[in-house]
């Protein structure tokens, strides 16, 4: 199970996109799946955990070729990886079954807790994925108006995340808090996969 619990973003308007806009945050779509830790045990076992502390990979739908890509990665042991697994969800009944990642939360024993948020994700996105079952979200840290209405164009996209870029995680010993450098604006809710918002 997992010891400490990954962040969760602040549901906000898009009134405050232009604010936010300002050179000082990452945005990245935010895709309809449930929440998935990707961890490599201090032993080396391979797993993926959800954010209430649920095994995911032993779920009947829960393709395999996940973990195996995952060993590919060859990440140190004692690492998780925060991403989003792309199923079971209403929305993305038939859609991809992989994993988006979008932040390293510990690494070869060591919790990333001290690290900004770009630090991180720049460390993130030098993971050698294979673009199928493991993928990177978009991203961008300027235009966020314009890449909000973009995310719009896949419907496996809920909305945007916007993150401060000096940032820092929380990590929870009990549950997924809220962090306040981080927030979610969503066109659409993914409970259900249709219902269109305005929030």
């Amino acid at each position: 199970m997992l010891n400490r619990y990954p962040d969760k973003p602040i549901r906000i308007s898009q009134d405050r996109l232009d604010e936010l806009d300002n050179g000082q945050y990452i945005a990245t779509f935010k895709r309809d799946g449930w929440r998935a830790v990707l961890v490599r045990t201090p032993e080396g076992n391979h797993q993926v955990w959800s954010r209430h502390g649920k095994r995911l990979d032993t779920m009947n739908d829960f393709d395999p070729a996940i973990i195996e890509a995952f060993k590919t990665l060859d990440v140190p042991h004692d690492t998780q990886i925060d991403g989003e697994w792309e199923r079971r969800r209403a929305g993305n009944k038939e859609g991809a079954n992989c994993v988006t990642i979008f932040g390293i939360l510990r690494w070869g024993g060591k919790w990333m807790a001290r690290t900004s948020e770009e630090e991180r994700w720049t460390k993130t996105i030098e993971l050698p994925i294979d673009g199928n079952y493991l993928k990177f979200p978009a991203h961008t840290d300027c235009n966020f108006r314009d890449f909000f209405e973009k995310s719009k164009q896949d419907w496996s996209n809920e909305g945007i995340v916007i993150k401060l870029k000096k940032g820092k995680l929380i990590l929870d010993r009990k549950e997924s808090k809220k962090n306040n450098g981080w927030y979610k604006i969503k066109w659409r809710d993914g409970a259900d996969g249709q219902t269109l918002t305005d929030f």
